[in-house]
């Protein structure tokens, strides 16, 4: 059960149940799972708020709902996602998923296109803020040709 991905305790605790197995059981597995590291909700919740912030495919928020939908504390959720996504490097995180998404065409030229993915970088989790701030950014200048 442990080996497809890492689990939350959660997670253990609630296939357990679902197998059948008592109560007291599931208590005492899961404490021998967390005695020998197996199950370690800490470590979980940073290694997989890193690697998203490494994807760049999702921002914080859509980090940190994901890890509470497993079932990772609130307060745990929060300092993991803190600590993968300091505040310092949020534009460049934004930029690389920016890159990520827009793909071979790079960034739309027109409006709507910028539009379209701005909505796409704020639905997987990027502070809205800061999409704006891009949008803005990537608005073509005076006279720069943009149809209105």
């Amino acid at each position: 059960m442990l080996a497809a991905r890492p689990l939350t305790e959660r997670e253990v605790r609630r296939r357990l149940a679902r197998r059948g197995h008592a109560p007291r059981e599931v208590e005492e597995v899961l404490r021998r799972l967390a005695e020998l590291r197996f199950v370690d909700d800490e470590r979980l919740a940073y290694n997989l708020a890193q690697r998203r912030a490494e994807e760049a495919r999702r921002g914080p928020r859509r980090v940190r709902e994901e890890l509470l939908r497993r079932g990772v504390p609130a307060e745990l959720a929060e300092r993991a996602v803190r600590n993968a996504f300091p505040s310092g490097t949020e534009e460049e995180l934004l930029a690389r998923a920016v890159r990520r998404l827009a793909g071979r065409g790079g960034v739309p030229g027109d409006r709507r296109g910028r539009e379209r993915l701005a909505r796409r970088l704020i639905r997987r989790g990027f502070p809205t803020e800061a999409v704006l701030r891009w949008l803005e950014s990537a608005a073509p200048q005076e006279g720069g040709g943009e149809d209105v």
